[in-house]
């Protein structure tokens, strides 16, 4: 039986198999043939396009299987270091200045433009509520005053002076 191999460096190998047991002599004849160039202990045979190997073998006139290998779990504790990693940043952000808007403009250049303009119309207030105090005063102080009376109603003082008189 003809079975097509694919191996990682994304070559197909063509083996010549027994009828018996033909996963184990493609097995056994892809490692005679590839050497130790690979992780065999890890290594394992599948069918492709989400076939098993038995299920392709049957299957297929021809199968066309790939050598995969295993990924072996590290020391652990990833997960954990996640949490962690969470719990330090677990506040969410309260600055949208770089997010954009439906029209593709920045919130942070719509927010200085809108402060822009309050300030130049703060700014306009303040001047023309200036110009209207420097008026005033300048009118306050061109208007005429009246003279005062100067009352003397010292009645003591009155009688000592007449009485010196």
């Amino acid at each position: 039986m003809l079975v097509l191999l694919e191996i990682p460096c994304r070559c197909t190998v063509e083996f010549d198999v027994c009828d018996r047991r033909p996963l184990d002599n493609l097995y056994e004849q892809a490692k005679a043939r590839l050497g130790d160039e690979y992780a065999w202990d890890t290594a394992y045979i599948a069918g492709r396009h989400g076939l098993s190997a038995s299920e392709a073998m049957e299957s297929l006139d021809t199968p066309w299987l790939s050598l995969r290998g295993r990924i072996l779990g590290g020391k652990g504790g990833f997960g954990s270091q996640l949490r962690s990693q969470g719990s330090r940043t677990g506040t969410k952000p309260n600055d949208f200045d770089d997010c954009r808007d439906l029209y593709g403009r920045r919130l942070r250049t719509l927010k200085e433009a809108k402060s822009i303009v309050e300030k130049l119309e703060t700014d306009e207030k303040t001047r023309e509520d200036a110009a209207e105090r420097r008026r005033k005063k300048i009118a306050e102080g061109l208007r005429e005053k009246p003279a005062k009376k100067h009352r003397f109603d010292d009645s003591e003082y009155s009688r000592n002076c007449e009485e010196i008189v």
